[in-house]
């Protein structure tokens, strides 16, 4: 019984590990940044009133996740962790203990 209880220290319970990535890759960086890009182009395309840059801004922002799908699907996205069948998930209520 010892061993499936979480070990305590002054500041709460002792988590498991974190293994997942969240996108943390160059494909979710680039992806995501060319997204920013584009709306920074609309934004000030709406400041400034050039609405053919208003609308570029949005081709920008539509061309960021196809960049990052084509970069993930060339190695550079986030690996998949790999958790055998008798690993805990990370659930709240495994990740706090029982309750």
């Amino acid at each position: 019984m010892a061993d499936q209880q979480q070990q305590q220290t002054d500041r709460g319970p002792v988590l498991p590990p974190h293994t997942e990535d969240h996108g943390h890759s160059l494909a979710a960086w680039v992806g995501v940044s060319i997204v920013a890009l584009g709306a920074l182009i609309s934004c000030l395309a709406t400041v400034f009133t050039i609405w053919p840059a208003f609308w570029a801004g949005f081709v920008v922002m539509a061309i960021g996740p196809a960049v990052g799908k084509f970069l993930a699907s060339k190695g550079h996205g986030a690996s998949k962790p790999e958790q055998s069948s008798d690993a805990p998930h990370d659930t709240p209520h495994d990740l706090h203990g029982p309750r």
